[in-house]
């Protein structure tokens, strides 16, 4: 759950930063993954409020991550764009192990 809310939370930020300074289409795809990111945050702490599952949310980035996201924003220009591609797909090949193990037991859809 823990990797979960943190992906969750990298993805709400840095869309928000690719929001700010990139072109009409990246800024409306930007704003769906920030939809789409809130939902499933949303939804992950609902379960674990409800008692459904025994963890807890992280409220912050760790550090790794916050790395990330700082280099990222100290960014301008043709070097952030070309950093948040690579960030961005560098994420999309992590797999967050928790949601494979979501998947194999059935309880999120494929």
């Amino acid at each position: 759950m823990k990797e979960a809310a943190i992906s969750d939370m990298l993805e709400i930020q840095l869309s928000q930063l690719a929001a700010q300074r990139a072109n009409e289409p990246t800024k409306a795809f930007a704003s769906q993954m920030i939809t789409d990111h809130q939902k499933t945050s949303n939804e992950l702490k609902s379960t674990v409020q409800s008692g459904k599952a025994d963890a807890s949310v992280p409220l912050d980035l760790d550090s790794s991550h916050q790395k990330m996201l700082d280099k990222l924003n100290g960014l301008n220009g043709a070097d952030s764009r070309s950093n948040m591609i690579r960030t961005r797909s560098a994420l999309i090949r992590t797999p967050c192990p928790c949601l494979g193990g979501m998947q194999k037991a059935g309880t999120m859809p494929r």
